[in-house]
């Protein structure tokens, strides 16, 4: 006879009989012996497996049962004819063992058949260490009683549980159903559960100028936010800018933190002021020829325009050396236009009828990229005139000037101002490099924006890359979005080796 848990699979001690064990005859049903434990183990309280292999033999005119020759606890050996539900079968009789729990310090007989029984219990685990998120424990009942040691086929049911920052995943790999029977044995339900990642965002406000200068450092309006939050983010005012437009790649104004970093864009122009007046060869402004605003705190780039006025007793001569050009786009410097007259003399002379006409190249931003020169001066009215277009290194032609003539016409009395404007150019690229500078196969210099207008948006995304991951922008890297500025622009992205053993990355976002 051996004793082992009924939890375990393995044989342990083997009892000794008449020192551990005897075997008596029931007092219960006839023809069954029962095992009693003695000495050490006659108060134990352990469920045991009763295992029996020797021979009992009949008393002489006995006949056994045969329903009643297999008790839950022990084996019973009989010799001659065995009766069961009227059938003769010719002995000898063996049947070779049965299991059996003693819950007090000797067997039970009480029943004809075997009687195996069963455990649950469920445990709740963080798999990311293996913790427990709660003490293991038996499977309860619906009335509260543990289902330890219960027979087979008792139904049970378990579920997954709340724990605070963790969520559940799936079931353990080895683990008995969610949902079931008690079977033979201990059946372990496993729960595993993950920590919980609390999604936060950020969201940052930049105001820029259309040719790329920060007006204002970047700065975050939510920092590590609650995604779900509400931001809102405002026009701010700087002297010389005003407002324009929001972004292309800009995020809304006003919203919602959402996961990661983003990016609300103000962009501002630049403004400047231009002004006329009309003086005469001293210096002095002729009635009704005062200061007039022609345009005020407006965009540089607009387009303006001046004509010259008549004044009694005068006629018009020249522009001032200082005058801004007649005609012209506004400048983040303030601009001037000064026409200059003379006294007409007491006995004029017939004057023939003549006309100039002039020729400027200027940048949208008010630069003159050429002087201003006469194609014509003091020609014949109702001749012919032409101009061209011509080229300029980091600008390229964009219109004819609001208040300009036609590039090709007849030479009309008095100036005509022929304005051809262009715009500031510039480039972009891209490439992928990894921590060592080393450009990554299908990561080459790539063009963005190539002679393009300055001020135009552009934007760029991470690559993946196999057996790389992205960590940053190269400290000499453009933005990763942003405008063209006259001076090129590189974004780099680096990227970093995976290691051979990667470790659970955290998500992140910026």
């Amino acid at each position: 006879m051996y004793m082992q848990v009924c939890m375990g699979y393995a044989k342990e001690k083997e009892l000794v009989k008449d020192k551990d064990y005897k075997i008596v005859k029931s007092g219960v049903m006839p023809h069954a012996y029962v095992v009693d434990l003695i000495g050490d183990y006659a108060t134990t309280s352990s469920p045991i497996v009763v295992e029996y292999s020797g021979t009992v033999p009949a008393k002489n005119g006995e006949r056994a049962v045969a329903d009643q020759a297999t008790t839950d606890v022990f084996v019973a050996y009989y010799e001659g004819d065995i009766v069961r539900s009227n059938e003769r079968y010719t002995g000898p009789f063996s049947a070779n063992w049965a299991e059996g729990v003693i819950n007090v310090n000797n067997s039970s007989v009480t029943s004809s058949s075997q009687n195996v029984l069963g455990s649950v219990s469920v445990v709740h685990i963080d798999a990311t260490t293996g913790k427990l998120l709660k003490p293991e424990a038996y499977v309860l009942e619906k009335d509260g009683t543990p289902l330890h040691n219960v027979e087979q086929g008792t139904k049970y049911k378990t579920t997954s549980e709340t724990f605070s920052g963790y969520k559940f995943t799936t079931m353990g790999y080895d683990s008995a159903p969610a949902e079931g029977t008690v079977k033979e044995g201990h059946q372990r339900v496993i729960y595993l559960y993950v920590p919980e990642v609390k999604q936060k965002g950020n969201v940052d406000v930049t105001y820029v100028t259309e040719d790329g200068k920060v007006l204002e450092p970047t700065k975050y309006v939510v920092k590590d936010g609650k995604v779900g939050d509400d931001y809102t983010t405002e026009k701010n005012k700087f002297d010389g800018y005003k407002f324009k437009r929001m972004g292309e790649f800009s995020a809304d104004a006003i919203g919602k933190v959402e996961e990661g970093t983003k990016h609300v864009v103000y962009v501002y122009a630049k403004t400047g002021n231009v002004d006329v007046k009309y003086v005469d060869t001293e210096g002095n402004v002729l009635p009704g020829g005062e200061v007039t605003p022609v345009k005020t705190n407006e965009e540089v780039g607009t387009e303006y325009g001046t004509t010259q006025k008549t004044f009694d007793g005068y006629h018009f001569v020249k522009m001032d050396v200082k005058s801004a050009p007649a005609t012209g786009v506004v400048t983040a410097k303030d601009q001037h236009v000064i026409y200059v007259y003379e006294k007409d003399s007491e006995t004029p002379t017939p004057e023939k009828k003549k006309g100039s006409v002039d020729v400027t190249y200027v940048a949208e931003d008010g630069k003159v990229l050429e002087p201003t020169k006469y194609v014509v001066k003091d020609g014949k009215v109702g001749d012919d005139y032409t101009t061209e277009k011509n080229k300029f290194d980091g600008y390229k032609f964009k219109r004819m000037g609001e208040f300009s003539a036609d590039a090709i016409g007849k030479v009309e009395e008095g100036t005509k101002h022929v304005v051809y404007v262009y715009a500031k150019t510039g480039n972009v690229d891209v490439k992928y490099v990894d921590t060592e500078g080393n450009v990554l196969p299908g990561g080459e210099v790539t063009p963005v924006k190539t002679n393009e207008e300055v001020g135009t948006e552009y934007g760029t995304t991470q690559k993946t890359f196999d057996g790389y991951h992205f960590v940053k922008m190269d400290v000499k890297s453009a933005p990763a979005t942003g405008v063209v500025t006259a001076k090129d622009q590189h974004v780099i992205y680096v990227y970093e080796k995976d290691s051979e053993t990667p470790t659970p990355e955290k998500k992140k976002g910026s």
